[in-house]
């Protein structure tokens, strides 16, 4: 091999001895479940069909014709607990296959949590505990990881069985297996997401459908006037590949991610939403594979951004445009009370890999009639603090490096691969970080998730040329993207008491699941305060 680069037809022409070797020819460590055990059973794992997508000569596909904006936008139902008692709501969900009709006339295969796709909402309050009771039924090893969510270790939804205190737990679900995990919720008001986090599988996973909203709710929220009931509307936001019989294909493009050629919201093809003219809430979610989105509305309305991902701003921004990587989430209100009725409004993607192709146009909101509306949008939000450069080099911030990069095929972060006996930082509570995330590639780019914490970005642009945060990533987030040819630097205030002074082992990684599976990911031990 003259580039020593390795595709995923040679890793499965290798078997997994040879890839094995291969492994440790490029130096690079395999873990207990590697990408070769994870390659050579996928055509046995029902319900998914692997193929070279959108490209020419024999064995490629291209999804069904669909009508657009003809089905009506689905709203996830809210899960319901199995019983209560004064402190805590208690759950059990089955990770199983099941059947949807997502193109029109079709039936494909999902897995979903109760087979469902898009998974039921969890809504939690804050200060109340939630334990969900996850249990396996599906034929691989999966792991439920609440993203955004602040939780000890051993529930974070470690993507192998974690080891804490010398003790290893079985925290990744084998087959026939469940795992409990507990969920403090003692956090702000914000839109997070429940999905798959199993080791080498999560991309394959989550496109299959195991993904849905975790929305924490609190006194403050509640004080605020903002549209709420039908007026407040989930949106998550994937695409997709099917063949004319229905089944999704899935085709990593040799690990880069999924490209789909079917806009998906809420597990529906260019949906359409009926409204009246009046406010709407909207909690937006990318839970695509790789694809991005600069939303924009077709007739330049505005949003009104209340959040991000990790709660409220400190004051509403108005934007005309909303950029989202994968994971990231946006919290806004949009009034279509100067739109007249009998008009459709569009909700447009306009990345620059969209524009022009089908997959700019994401759904139709139609106003259909008027509504009174004593809703509101307050001045102000939040109390919460912004951080600042100057304030962490007064605190003798620690700073630390990340490269993300292409690496002997692999997706790597300062050139190594995931090595769950391996730590690259150990942040101390009660301390405060700077994290730069630097991507030297024109080809590609990674939305960084984090952990545990929440962050705010204090630069970005390209590299050794740092500029201003984008302005609707202003307030605390979980992910953050770094495109190509660029470096982002965040800060991080490891307050002891808002992390309720969880230590242990966390997660960092690509967001393109399919990098973080190949193998983007690393691990960081969060130390006790001094």
């Amino acid at each position: 091999m003259s580039d020593r680069r390795l595709s995923r037809r040679q890793f499965l022409g290798l078997g997994a001895a040879g890839a094995s070797g291969l492994l440790l020819q490029y130096g690079l460590r395999q873990s207990r479940i590697s990408p070769s055990d994870h390659l050579a059973h996928q055509s046995s794992a029902p319900g998914l069909i692997f193929r070279s997508a959108g490209s020419t000569g024999a064995g490629s596909v291209s999804s069904p014709a669909v009508a657009r904006f003809k089905v009506p936008l689905p709203i996830p139902s809210v899960r319901q607990p199995t019983r209560t008692d004064a402190t805590t709501d208690y759950y059990e969900i089955t990770a199983k296959q099941g059947r949807k009709e997502i193109l029109p006339g079709l039936m494909t295969t999902v897995w979903g949590y109760d087979g469902e796709y898009p998974g039921k909402t969890f809504v939690a309050k804050r200060g109340r505990r939630i334990e969900v009771k996850v249990n396996n039924e599906l034929p691989e090893g999966i792991s439920c990881h609440y993203h955004g969510g602040v939780t000890a270790a051993q529930h974070d939804g470690y993507a192998e069985d974690i080891t804490i205190g010398g003790v290893t737990l079985p925290t990744l679900i084998r087959p026939g297996k469940s795992w409990t995990y507990e969920y403090p919720n003692e956090q702000g008001a914000c839109t997070n997401w429940f999905h798959d986090h199993g080791i080498h599988h999560t991309a394959e996973h989550v496109y299959r459908g195991m993904a849905s909203f975790y929305l924490v709710r609190d006194d403050e929220e509640a004080s605020f006037n903002l549209p709420q009931g039908e007026f407040e509307i989930p949106l998550v936001f994937q695409d997709r590949i099917f063949d004319t019989s229905g089944n999704l294909v899935y085709d990593a493009n040799d690990h880069a991610g999924v490209v789909g050629d079917v806009q998906l919201v809420n597990g529906a093809p260019w949906p359409r939403l009926q409204v009246k003219a009046r406010k709407y809430r909207l909690r937006m979610l990318v839970g695509t594979n790789w694809r991005r989105y600069d939303l924009a509305f077709s007739n330049g309305m505005p949003f009104t951004q209340l959040g991000t991902d990790s709660g409220f701003l400190r004051a509403p921004i108005q934007q005309s445009l909303l950029r989202m990587y994968g994971a990231e989430r946006q919290d806004v209100v949009v009034d279509f009370a100067s739109v007249p009725v009998g008009t459709t409004v569009y909700l447009l993607n306009k990345s620059k890999e969209t524009v022009g192709t089908p997959m700019e146009q994401v759904m139709a909101f139609e106003v259909v009639g008027k509504a009174s509306d004593d809703s509101q949008v307050p001045a102000r939000l939040t109390s919460y603090q912004n951080l600042t450069t100057s304030a962490a080099i007064a605190k003798s911030a620690i700073t630390r490096q990340f490269v993300f990069e292409r690496t002997k095929g692999y997706y790597a972060i300062n050139g190594k691969i995931w090595d769950v006996k391996r730590f690259d930082a150990n942040p101390r509570l009660g301390t405060t970080e700077i994290w730069k995330f630097i991507n030297k590639s024109g080809g590609w780019f990674h939305p960084i998730h984090v952990h545990l914490i929440n962050f705010q970005v204090l630069s970005r642009g390209p590299i050794g040329k740092p500029g201003k945060p984008w302005a609707w990533e202003t307030g605390r987030k979980d992910v953050v993207a770094v495109p190509e040819n660029t470096e982002v630097s965040v800060i991080i205030d490891w307050n002891a008491q808002e992390y309720l002074n969880f230590t242990g082992p966390y997660m960092m990684h690509c967001h393109n699941v399919n990098h973080e599976d190949h193998d983007m990911m690393t691990q960081f031990q969060v130390l006790p305060q001094a």
